[in-house]
């Protein structure tokens, strides 16, 4: 049984690749503007990830409680 702490990891993963992707390689190509937006969007996702990430590895391991 994977972890809920290593979901949230692999989820923040995947939100920082897509935000990456979008920066160097979409926005260059299409020049949108609205696409920053969603870089924005996706690094947000991807800390509000790393953080619960933090906590859930925290709590797993009795170093805070409920």
């Amino acid at each position: 049984m994977q972890e809920k702490f290593i979901e949230s990891l692999n989820l923040a993963t995947k939100s920082l690749q897509t935000a990456d992707h979008l920066t160097y390689v979409t926005f260059p190509l299409l020049k949108e503007q609205r696409l920053l937006l969603k870089v924005l969007e996706e690094l947000q996702e991807a800390v509000v990830n790393t953080i619960n990430a933090i906590l859930q590895y925290e709590y797993s391991n009795r170093r805070i409680k409920q």
